[in-house]
């Protein structure tokens, strides 16, 4: 009696912890957005380096077109900057998902079953 008990107390128990929600670490969606900033920035950087061969070495260019290249750097690390942030909150997102599909199904339908309980107000 009293092992079937227990049995029925640690199976309860499994199952309710798999419906509790897991602590999802920000970290490996940090590292996944960083290794895809890091390639665009390798794609990228040969605009800069282009820009600052071809204007840089003439003497009797403007100093504005000599440093031109300045810009295109700092705009391409701006916009590498943001989308690097974007892009780790969207993994964090699917990675919370991934391991929380059980928690997320069991909250939805609990509160489906919360207001059909509910009786209707006319």
């Amino acid at each position: 009696m009293s092992s079937e008990l227990s049995e029925a107390v640690n199976t309860l128990f499994d199952r309710g912890t798999k419906c509790l929600p897991v602590f999802v670490g920000r970290m490996n969606a940090m590292k996944k957005s960083l290794v895809v900033v890091v390639v665009i920035f390798l794609l990228l950087i040969p605009i800069v380096i282009d820009e600052y061969m071809s204007k840089s070495k003439k003497k009797d260019a403007p100093t504005l077109e000599k440093s031109k290249w300045i810009l295109y750097l700092l705009g391409i690390l701006y916009f590498l900057m943001q989308l690097q942030g974007m892009l780790a909150n969207k993994f964090y997102d699917i990675e919370m998902i991934q391991a929380n599909k059980t928690h997320f199904a069991a909250v939805h339908w609990l509160q489906k079953y919360f207001h059909a309980m509910i009786a209707p107000s006319f």
